[in-house]
């Protein structure tokens, strides 16, 4: 069987798109900009007690303050919500001390990061010949992997830290 060619038919396509846009016209010429005052205003929620006053009496606070049961369910979900409040205070706290904790025992402790030997090579070559020019490091020659000052600083301060660095300044 051959394939139909042409346009797919779409039926009402055309006719909602033009339906809308008519629409559309219509509302812009019926919205005029002074209100006619011989048609009352309609206000949807409207109840007995917005109508009737009564002096002396605000009937609007009963609806402000529910039936008995939204009270209660109210008072339910306040409780919830301290305690809520409570519990997570109490795990938020529990776990910044053992976080001070574990960061307490890293400070103290030896870093383990090793570096590459020919990298520790590098670093105390460069510490002793420039000191503290991260610069001047960047651009000696026997910087072969082409160490930025930044990263050369980095290097230095994992070195630093090791304990390989605290042995060979007790050694000098």
């Amino acid at each position: 069987m051959v394939k139909k060619k042409g346009k797919k038919f779409r039926p009402h396509l055309n006719n909602t798109a033009k339906r809308r846009k008519a629409l559309e016209k219509n509302k812009k010429k019926s919205k005029s900009s002074v209100p006619n005052e011989a048609v009352p205003v309609k206000q949807p929620h409207r109840d007995i007690i917005d109508l009737v006053t009564i002096e002396g009496m605000d009937l609007t606070e009963a609806r402000a303050l529910g039936t008995v049961a939204e009270q209660k369910l109210r008072k339910q979900q306040e409780k919830r919500a301290v305690l809520t409040k409570e519990k997570a205070l109490k795990v938020v706290s529990t776990l910044e001390a053992e976080a001070a904790e574990q960061q307490a025992l890293r400070d103290s402790s030896v870093r383990t990061v090793r570096l590459p030997d020919r990298d520790i090579e590098l670093l105390i070559y460069l510490s002793q010949r420039y000191g503290e020019d991260y610069k001047a490091m960047a651009r000696d020659p026997k910087n072969l992997f082409q160490y930025t000052p930044k990263k050369i600083a980095n290097l230095m301060k994992i070195y630093r830290s090791s304990g390989f660095y605290k042995v060979i300044e007790n050694t000098v």
